[in-house]
């Protein structure tokens, strides 16, 4: 057996090697994570200069990840101990609620309230509806996806670096899922301390349109 993983390590390429251990997941995973990585880049590498500049935008990053189903794949994983999937009642059937659907209207500023009355209309028990929401939204976007879109962006922009191009996807996708905003300005608060969306938003809102909001300086 010992031979066997010795053998089995000298055969794989050692850059993969490399990168496998950044995703802090299972070796299993991370060549799963590390072949989304380079679907991804090759996306990117097609693409014409106007959209791979978009890409450095969680909007339009997002619209990759859909493109490539790079959120379901990583919902998937067995680091995944909490399913996507919701429930009228304990004992009823899973419906079907697309995650990319949720994600953005998350990152567009939707309540969990909000979310639960667009996105799970068949579970007529409000308070239920808005539990399974806060549920799903805790546990995959403020953790689980924001960690693993997190590392994927990381595979991805290396790759791209091993390519000797200049591309990137947006490298702070994973903390724009993780605080629900879509704007830089946002996110930089949220990042120096301000722990809800809705005054981040807001505060945005009436910033100067040719405000940068790097994350360094948020005023």
């Amino acid at each position: 057996m010992a031979r066997q993983d010795r053998d089995l390590y000298q055969r794989t390429d050692p850059p993969a090697r490399r990168r496998w251990p950044r995703t802090g997941t299972s070796i299993g995973s991370a060549q799963k994570i590390d072949r989304l990585a380079h679907r991804i880049a090759g996306l990117l590498l097609q693409s014409s200069p106007e959209q791979a500049e978009a890409m450095h935008q969680p909007n339009a990053a997002m619209e990759v990840l859909t493109v490539s189903k790079a959120l379901e794949e990583p919902l998937a994983l067995p680091e995944n101990t909490n399913p996507w999937q919701f429930r009228a009642t304990s004992a009823s059937a899973d419906i079907p609620v697309p995650v990319h659907d949720v994600l953005l209207d998350w990152l567009h500023g939707l309540t969990y309230a909000e979310l639960a009355d667009k996105h799970l209309v068949r579970i007529h028990d409000t308070s239920r509806r808005v539990e399974e929401m806060v549920d799903a939204v805790t546990g995959h976007f403020e953790h689980f996806l924001a960690w693993t879109v997190g590392a994927l962006v990381e595979l991805v922009n290396a790759l791209l670096i091993d390519a000797d191009s200049d591309r990137r996807l947006c490298p702070e996708l994973g903390s724009y899922i993780r605080y629900g905003v879509d704007d830089r300005r946002a996110l930089a608060l949220m990042l120096n301390g301000l722990r809800s969306r809705r005054p981040a938003r807001e505060v945005t809102r009436q910033m100067p349109a040719d405000s940068t909001g790097e994350t360094s300086d948020p005023r």
